[in-house]
């Protein structure tokens, strides 16, 4: 019965590494679909926005294209690296 509890409690903790990895993937998604879109359809602001979260080059270069996607990566992992020892933290028993 024990080992049924702590691998219970042990299968709500989150780790740094694959969180970090799954948002960095999340973000970089996100990012070169509103890029797409922004080139594609350059009308709809709220694509627009997004992609200036991340980076000030003009849409449709590379420069935009690499500042984005790197600044997506460091955007993740600082979330991932507050968000998952507060997760942690809050979730122990």
């Amino acid at each position: 019965m024990t080992s049924t509890i702590s691998s219970a409690r042990m299968s709500r903790r989150m780790e740094l590494a694959a969180s970090g990895w799954a948002l960095s993937a999340a973000l970089v998604a996100l990012f070169v679909l509103c890029l797409i879109v922004a080139v594609l359809w350059p009308t709809p602001a709220f694509s627009h926005a997004w992609i200036q979260l991340f980076t000030s080059a003009p849409i449709g270069s590379l420069a935009n294209l690499i500042e984005g996607v790197a600044a997506s990566v460091a955007a993740a992992w600082v979330t991932a690296g507050i968000f998952v020892p507060i997760y942690n933290w809050l979730a122990r028993d």
